[in-house]
């Protein structure tokens, strides 16, 4: 049988953690139902249509844009103050891709948190919609919160209430999920990237020469993957930045050469705001020694940065995707962790001893840690290979229960 399946609040595959987030999901919904016809609403939708081939559509609150703004209160009060909500909001041509589809399903990732405000708040109004029109709704594998204002947690707590499952991809999460009394039903899985393993291969064939990116010497490799960031509670981007460069150049005084990549997996394609390669130029500034050290500027896609990943020897990533990309293809990494998502994944991997703060980081840690990951590299190997059939396997998880809904996990509390 055929299950129309509409995935939301998913952001754009120009970040290429997105990608691997959506390509995975549309994997694992593909291996349950390969009949299974999955569109997407975005914030980018021609390119994440053109990336990844998915029919993809606008939002649900922004599609109306700014001259038919007026109609979001009405909208709004339809959905929230009429008896037969549901009446009411199919007489806007928006809801259509809604009533076609059989599960709504709120896409993997890290958004739904008030860092993100105000766009959290059109981002739960949306799944609150889904609820009123009568439709089976669950999160897919996401990281949820913080929510430290008391008007989001609240709300969240309300929407989160009305969903038929909340499948969250780390601890962290979990414990929002508890503080803010939410009794929905709730499993903790992997993150939908990992769908994208497979034993044998890190990923299909790159449609770039990767090797041409990666110089073919007996050098020790490594990888680094940055990110502006904007919300420091004590520690500033001017530190992070500094402990990045003051690690460049500590390796480089060792007697041992290494080689230095700064990789980015957002590189602000058709207009994405994030572009890492900026901050990348801004760090490479400040290394006094640049023999080794070089900027990788191409835009490389999800499958592409697995397959360059396979080529270092260490990764220290920053944009949480980076490090599970290098997890995929089996090479060890140092996390810096900005979000709880990321220590929700060393905890996965059994590697919090390779995690550092963005807020207090320094280039005297970041040296140690890369000093122990040489030293312990076929160890930490060695976890990550043990680790991944777990991992893709529990990625699988949340689409077995949108399309099973006789499954007991789907009747039942599961946290």
């Amino acid at each position: 049988m055929t299950t129309k399946v509409l995935i939301t609040e998913f952001y754009t595959s120009a970040n290429h953690g997105d990608e691997a987030i959506l390509l995975g999901m549309a994997k694992a919904i593909k291996s349950q139902n390969r009949d299974a016809q999955i569109k997407v609403s975005c914030a980018y939708p021609e390119t994440t249509e053109r990336m990844t081939g998915i029919k993809s559509i606008q939002p649900l609150i922004s599609v109306f844009g700014r001259k038919e703004l007026w109609k979001v209160p009405l909208f709004l009060f339809g959905l929230f103050c009429t008896p037969n909500a549901k009446w009411f909001l199919k007489r806007f041509p928006v809801i259509k891709d809604y009533l076609e589809s059989d599960v709504i399903v709120c896409s993997g990732g890290g958004f739904l948190n008030d860092n993100y405000h105000p766009a959290i708040l059109a981002r739960l109004i949306a799944l609150y919609a889904a609820k009123k029109l009568g439709k089976r709704v669950i999160i897919y594998s996401a990281s949820v919160g913080p929510f430290n204002r008391k008007f989001y947690r609240v709300l969240a707590r309300y929407v989160f209430n009305k969903l038929d499952l909340l499948t969250i991809r780390d601890i962290p999460s979990q414990e929002v999920l508890k503080n803010i009394n939410v009794s929905s039903p709730i499993k903790l899985v992997a993150d939908s990237a990992f769908s994208l393993w497979e034993k044998d291969d890190a990923g299909k064939t790159s449609e770039k020469n990767i090797s041409k990116l990666i110089s073919n010497n007996n050098k020790k490799k490594i990888t680094i993957s940055v990110r502006n960031w904007t919300h420091f509670e004590n520690g500033s981007q001017e530190n992070y930045e500094n402990a990045i460069s003051g690690l460049v150049n500590k390796l480089n005084t060792l007697e041992e050469e290494y080689e230095v990549y700064f990789v980015s997996s957002c590189t602000g394609t058709d207009g994405y705001k994030q572009d890492d390669r900026k901050t990348a130029k801004k760090i490479y500034e400040k290394i006094e020694n640049k023999k080794n050290v070089y900027l990788i500027n191409e835009d490389l896609k999800a499958f592409e940065l697995m397959q360059l990943y396979k080529k270092v020897d260490l990764n220290i990533g920053t944009r949480m995707h980076t490090n599970i990309f290098s997890i995929i293809s089996e090479t060890p990494i140092i996390a810096i962790r900005y979000e709880d998502k990321t220590i929700g994944l060393m905890q996965q991997f059994n590697l919090t001893k390779y995690l550092v703060d963005i807020e207090d980081v320094d280039s005297e840690k970041l040296f140690n840690l890369v000093q122990s990951a040489m030293e312990n590299n076929q160890e930490i190997k060695n976890q990550i290979v043990k680790q991944l059939p777990k991992q893709n396997a529990e990625s699988l998880i949340p689409a077995k229960l949108l399309l099973h809904t006789d499954n007991e996990m789907m009747k039942s509390k599961v946290v």
